[in-house]
């Protein structure tokens, strides 16, 4: 059984969801609502001198940038906040814009993959980098 059952009356359809459906739906929910709101984020992914907030827990689901490495580090301004240098390779070459969608993505399920091929390769080399699932 998928959780979700439907049944036919008449007049109406009528749809039930198991609770685990329902959280899971809330949860989604409140993800997609993390990717716009910034005010707790514990993560700051630096791409250049362009700083994009994120939090830890979708990071760390999503990729491997959270991993132990010398571009993490704890920020020096705020103790409970980390600091995330993507690799230099991408400071030029990677639109800010687009990293931004990569990370929303992590909250949300959804990319925008509409670009150019120049673009769509840097994307797979980040992503490969990046072990961006």
């Amino acid at each position: 059984s998928s959780g979700i059952n439907a049944e036919y009356g008449q007049s109406n359809l009528r749809f039930t969801m198991s609770s685990k459906d329902v959280w899971s739906v809330h949860l989604l929910k409140k993800l997609a609502e993390l990717s716009t709101d910034s005010t707790n984020a514990d993560v700051i992914v630096k791409l250049g001198d362009i700083d994009i907030p994120a939090y830890s827990a979708a990071l760390k689901l999503n990729s491997n940038l959270m991993e132990p490495s010398e571009s993490v580090f704890t920020n020096p301004d705020i103790p409970n906040q980390t600091l995330v240098h993507l690799d230099t390779d991408f400071a030029g070459d990677l639109p800010v814009e687009m990293v931004r969608q990569v990370i929303r993505s992590f909250y949300t399920g959804e990319i925008d993959v509409e670009r150019d091929l120049r673009e769509l390769k840097i994307l797979h080399k980040f992503a490969l980098m990046y072990h961006v699932e």
